[in-house]
């Protein structure tokens, strides 16, 4: 099959910053796609892929916290290439493997970026397509698995990170800056405050103990007394407790 010199392109996606690193991307490292239409929620996509009828469409699975396999229900998904874009690693890349399923896996290189765009080129070339029972496949599959994985954006002056909030160890001030530490040693370094993550984390897991300090309660060890209170979390870091803090994180506890 042949195809044009421009293949058309939608984003459906709920994070603006994600957006606009989608299309500068595209717009500089993919000159053979031009993007058409961009769609926030489940019902702007199902009016825009209806209306503009794209070659390829970069779909995330996760829009406003639900997946995204409703939109198939009214639209066969045999229409365009599919290129989904995702932060839930484990889970969604296994579905997507075994399927084998295009994904952009955030956050993606341009490279990867490319890879995809070169597949999906290829695909259109052979007329190859998602079918109605592919969706359905890994629908089933993520239904049971993603939902209990939530993700956050860390913005920084370079990049997007988009990370499992369960992996986050604790979150410190840093001036206006914020330092997200993970359980495994990572850290990133966020252009948003303290106060932005305190309204952003999910509060029955993170609990700010300190004006520079969030943890996650998921993984705190004990509440100690040593010149001060204490949070022993069990990455074997050692974090103050405000005074005006702890009877919060005794009722936390029930203490």
């Amino acid at each position: 099959m042949n195809i044009p010199n421009k293949l058309t392109a939608c984003i459906v996606e709920d994070e603006l910053h994600n957006i606009e690193l989608l299309k500068s991307f595209i717009n500089r490292y993919c000159p053979s796609v031009e993007i058409i239409g961009v769609a926030k929620s489940l019902e702007q996509a199902k009016q825009l892929l209806h209306k503009k009828r794209p070659d390829m469409v970069f779909l995330d699975i996760i829009l406003e916290n639900e997946l995204v396999f409703d939109l198939f229900n009214d639209i066969d998904p045999d229409r365009f290439q599919i290129i989904f874009t995702t932060a839930y690693r484990e889970h969604a890349l296994q579905a997507f493997k075994l399927n084998a399923v295009d994904y952009l896996l955030k956050p993606f290189s341009i490279e990867q970026l490319e890879k995809a765009v070169a597949r999906a080129e290829e695909n259109i070339r052979k007329n190859m397509y998602l079918t109605t029972s592919d969706i359905s496949k890994i629908k089933e599959f993520l239904d049971h698995r993603v939902e209990n994985e939530r993700t956050i954006s860390i913005v920084s002056n370079k990049q997007i990170d988009i990370i499992v909030e369960d992996k986050i160890a604790f979150l410190s001030s840093e001036r206006r800056y914020t330092i997200i530490h993970m359980l495994d040693g990572t850290e990133y370094v966020a252009s948003q405050n303290l106060s932005h993550y305190e309204s952003v984390l999910n509060q029955t897991d993170f609990m700010r103990i300190h004006r520079c300090h969030i943890i996650n309660l998921n993984h705190l060890l004990k509440v100690y007394k040593e010149d001060g209170t204490y949070c022993l979390l069990k990455n074997g870091k050692s974090l103050p407790v405000a005074r005006r803090r702890l009877s919060f994180l005794k009722m936390r506890f029930n203490v």
